[in-house]
């Protein structure tokens, strides 16, 4: 995909791959038990293959971190919380393409808290031409 990509899940949490001050790395999920604990999630939207076409992916490593994130976007209350993080630009709209990082903290494999943690507006990578001078 054409774009940059700043979260990457990986087998036992999130790497963020280009830190900020203050923020950590390397974000480690608590699956010391099968039902209960953290997870991270990341929640991306990307350009679909189309074109004129969005793609949404929501990755964990537990099922619970997958349901959380989809119910922080969904959910008014947590997607305000989202849609408020990623406005920019003059006309205060929402970016088209982002990651956003959440905890999703689980018992008996029901989900009991969802925080948001960081985000990032992804853009596009530009197209890079070679020229054919013969």
């Amino acid at each position: 995909m054409p774009l940059q990509r700043q979260l990457a899940s990986e087998d036992k949490g999130v790497r963020n791959l280009h830190p900020r001050k203050g923020e950590q790395s390397f974000y480690a999920d608590d699956l010391t038990q099968t039902h209960d604990g953290q997870a991270y999630a990341v929640i991306s939207q990307f350009p679909g293959p189309l074109g004129n076409t969005g793609l949404a992916i929501f990755c964990s490593n537990r099922s619970w971190g997958d349901t959380g994130a989809i119910q922080f976007l969904t959910d008014p209350s947590f997607a305000r919380i989202a849609f408020d993080k990623l406005r920019s630009g003059p006309e205060n709209k929402p970016a088209r393409y982002f990651q956003i990082l959440v905890r999703v903290t689980f018992r008996d494999g029901v989900t009991t808290d969802i925080s948001y943690v960081l985000h990032r507006i992804v853009q596009e990578k530009q197209p890079v031409f070679e020229s054919s001078t013969k």
